[in-house]
């Protein structure tokens, strides 16, 4: 197995299968929630989380589109920051914290790791960071994805299968990779295939390893088109596989689009995916 290069050792190991701590290696989502994890900003117990402190509370609770979520679980708040400030180590130290509280590793996915990146989108779009801190803050959060996958992977097998991939063009995969793990999360095999996949590459491997679900995402409202090729070109080849589409993108439009083609959803989120697939 190839590993990625290797980042600091106090963030995770070069390699990132390698075992998580013993405390935390056994949970696997049956804990009792978010219990006594708590990261006030003010608490001795939370790290200083440094320079972008200032463009998060400008942008924090006060947000429109995720009421709640900061006063509901105050760890997001300092994470966030450390977040934007690429502090790797802190960013660590609260989701190995959440985990030995017992946060089932679905809420780390949904409510800390999904919705602050929602954030730092926030704060890119309206210039209040770069896109080199976004592109930071995706590095950060993909490699806490990653050190996960240890006790994600470790779950009974179903025999489903599922490929998930961003339609060409579509450069941002952190959404499609998330919803790969989901699947994960539920004894699938979430075949995961990354950004800007080619069109006619991506009909070879579905009929390579025959998914029962093929899972689409689109971030960015001019690739919509392009997305909705690739339905039109997968349900012209392969009549019974379950197509889902779902991503920022969708906030714009392109619902409608799913409605007319038969065997094609939009999934507007991850939670909703996650109670699909739990009661399937």
């Amino acid at each position: 197995m190839n590993c990625p290069q290797p980042v600091p050792p106090t963030f995770f190991p070069a390699c990132p299968f390698a075992p998580l701590p013993a405390s935390v290696a056994g949970i696997k989502g049956n804990g009792p929630g978010w219990g006594k994890a708590r990261f006030e900003e003010d608490s001795p117990e939370a790290p200083d989380p440094g320079r972008h402190r200032q463009v998060v509370s400008a942008h924090g609770a006060q947000s429109g589109h995720y009421p709640g979520i900061l006063e509901k679980y105050a760890a997001v708040l300092g994470y966030l920051s450390h977040l934007l400030a690429g502090e790797k180590t802190e960013c660590s130290a609260v989701t190995t914290r959440l985990l030995e509280e017992g946060v089932p590793i679905k809420e780390l996915y949904t409510d800390l790791f999904k919705r602050s990146m929602y954030r730092v989108g926030e704060l890119w779009e309206s210039g209040r960071i770069s896109v080199a801190t976004e592109h930071l803050a995706t590095a950060v959060t993909e490699g806490l994805m990653a050190r996960l996958y240890p006790v994600l992977f470790s779950e009974k097998r179903n025999g489903k299968k599922a490929v998930v991939s961003c339609s060409a063009n579509e450069y941002h995969q952190l959404g499609a990779r998330m919803v790969a793990d989901i699947f994960e999360m539920n004894g699938w095999d979430g075949l995961f295939l990354g950004a800007n996949t080619p069109s006619e590459d991506l009909l070879r491997l579905i009929h390579e390893t025959n998914p029962i679900v093929v899972g689409l995402s689109v971030s960015i409202y001019p690739n919509m088109p392009v997305l909705q090729r690739i339905v039109e070109m997968i349900r012209a080849e392969f009549h019974d596989v379950e197509i889902l589409a779902g991503g920022q993108a969708f906030l714009w439009g392109g619902v409608d689009f799913c409605k007319k083609i038969p065997r094609v959803s939009h999934i507007p989120s991850l939670g909703e995916l996650d109670h699909m697939l739990g009661n399937g």
